[in-house]
């Protein structure tokens, strides 16, 4: 399964020391972890301190090219190669259950999981 990890998501991880990769391998054995790259800018651009951090994260992580703002990027990107988008951003919550786009957000109990 292909999943994609948006800024929000990132962050959270990040602020609350969560292995998403480890987790998302236990929610599925053949899950492969993207990242789009203007999801990658925007944490540089508005979190410079915490962009190391976040790219040391993601060692394991493809990242994609990809085009536009980062949520309309996430949208289209996870549509077309139908993957599931780990977030827990209300407002892309929303466009991506409307897209009939698989979301996994991360509890109050620092876990992945189906919404």
């Amino acid at each position: 399964m292909k999943i994609l990890l948006d800024t929000n998501a990132l962050l959270y991880a990040l602020d609350r020391r969560i292995d998403v990769v480890k987790q998302a391998a236990e929610l599925d054995e053949s899950a492969v972890l993207y990242v789009l790259m203007p999801c990658l800018a925007e944490i540089r651009a508005k979190f410079p301190k915490k962009f190391p951090a976040v790219v040391a994260m993601l060692s394991c992580v493809a990242s994609i090219d990809a085009e536009g703002k980062p949520d309309d990027a996430i949208l289209a990107w996870a549509k077309r190669e139908n993957a599931a988008v780990v977030t827990n951003d209300a407002a892309l919550k929303q466009r991506l259950k409307k897209a009939g786009v698989r979301i996994i957000t991360i509890s109050r109990e620092r876990r992945l999981r189906f919404a």
